[in-house]
């Protein structure tokens, strides 16, 4: 086992998190890095070789939610209430001669064990297989890729991979909501009164028992890499000169800005 880096992130836009994570991708640092992050205002991702769906403009103004393009491929995601992991895998290490499936499985492996440590009587388990249900081309919680993690039988977490030239760059969204489903209604069906979706959108239940917060999460899947994969975690700070470009690549991700956000 190696040194990793560790960026604990705050809220932040979409635009920003993906433009981020694809930044470390094509610069990665000399090690391994973990960033763990969270959406502020909420955003539908779209994977980079997805269709533009339409969209009413004026349901994600009312709920506050952005648009954006992921830098990995998939269908959509909605996120809104989650914890978001990236890991970024350098040229230089050993990781890097990994296999998708290969890599896939032992990234699975460290957020298997951090989950499990703060189970209380869910049954958290690994999938072993490909378990393809598409009903449409927009839901990614549709399907469950092989290795994808499942709390009593629905899948949680999804995650996607990009290779690149210098480096590897996978990062996926452990819900903390049953709220997937809400995405029809914000892509498909227009016919809904914009009261009811509101409504839609407040009454979707907790995945995890009360009592088990985002922080908790945060802690226990740090735990969970350093039992499985990492030796020991250092800071890394994002070089305030790079922050520029940052907001220069923002601007190849954002799809809608939410009219809500801008008040």
């Amino acid at each position: 086992m190696q040194n990793w880096y560790l960026i604990k992130d705050t809220e932040k836009p979409g635009a920003y998190n993906m433009a981020l994570d694809k930044y470390l991708a094509d610069d990665p640092p000399d090690m391994p890095l973990l960033r763990i992050y969270y959406w502020d205002p909420p955003a539908v991702s779209l994977g980079y070789g997805q269709n533009l769906i339409e969209y009413n403009k004026n349901i994600f103004d009312i709920l506050n939610i952005d648009i954006v393009y992921r830098p990995t491929g998939g269908r959509a995601v909605l996120h809104k209430n989650e914890i978001t992991y990236s890991v970024i895998i350098p040229e230089n290490s050993e990781y890097f001669k990994c296999g998708i499936h290969e890599l896939y499985r032992i990234i699975s492996e460290a957020l298997l064990t951090g989950l499990t440590i703060v189970d209380k009587g869910f049954k958290i388990e690994r999938n072993i297989k490909e378990e393809n249900k598409y009903t449409n081309n927009v839901n990614c919680y549709d399907s469950i890729a092989r290795f994808e993690i499942k709390l009593n039988g629905k899948k949680i977490v999804g995650s996607a991979q990009r290779r690149l030239k210098n480096g590897i760059l996978q990062h996926g969204s452990i819900l903390f909501e049953n709220n997937q489903h809400l995405l029809k209604y914000l892509l498909i069906d227009k016919n809904d009164k914009l009261e009811s979706l509101v409504e839609k959108f407040n009454a979707v239940r907790n995945v995890f028992n009360d009592g088990i917060d985002k922080k908790t999460i945060e802690e226990a899947l740090i735990t969970g890499f350093k039992r499985s994969i990492v030796k020991d975690f250092c800071e890394y700070k994002i070089n305030e000169s790079n922050m520029e470009v940052l907001r220069e690549k923002e601007k190849e991700y954002l799809v809608y800005k939410s009219k809500k956000d801008l008040d």
